[in-house]
């Protein structure tokens, strides 16, 4: 025979322990989709040589920072500045990965905390 008061406090436990690892996941996804915004944040608003750049023919037009470098075209009426076209590739493709890592980290964190106090709301109604 069981002790149903060690049962009882045993499934508590490891349901708020459950619930603190969701949220942890959750947070840490978030913080991950925060570090996206930060490097695409930098890498418009800082120039480029400041950043590690993969393999960019950087000439000297490109001393300013993306936001701010003006868009010059060329003889045959295409852009000739590549400090332009050459990042936003990168810079859109950090930004649509960021999306979903996000999402799921604000689901994952937002069940956890639900978790966490639907466990204590019980444990409270339930203790005599």
């Amino acid at each position: 025979m069981r002790d149903e008061r060690k049962y009882r406090d045993d499934l508590e436990r490891r349901f708020l322990d459950n619930a603190l690892r969701t949220r942890t996941r959750g947070f840490r996804l978030l913080l991950v989709a925060a570090l996206m915004w930060l490097y695409v944040l930098a890498r418009l608003l800082l120039p480029p040589g400041i950043l590690l750049t993969s393999g960019g023919e950087h000439g000297a037009g490109c001393d300013g920072p993306l936001l701010f470098e003006e868009i010059r075209s060329g003889y045959d009426d295409g852009i000739a500045n590549v400090c332009v076209l050459e990042p936003w590739p990168m810079i859109f493709a950090v930004l649509a990965l960021s999306l979903p890592v996000g999402l799921a980290g604000a689901i994952l964190y937002v069940r956890g905390v639900l978790s966490a106090s639907l466990g204590h709301y019980i444990r409270t109604m339930t203790r005599r």
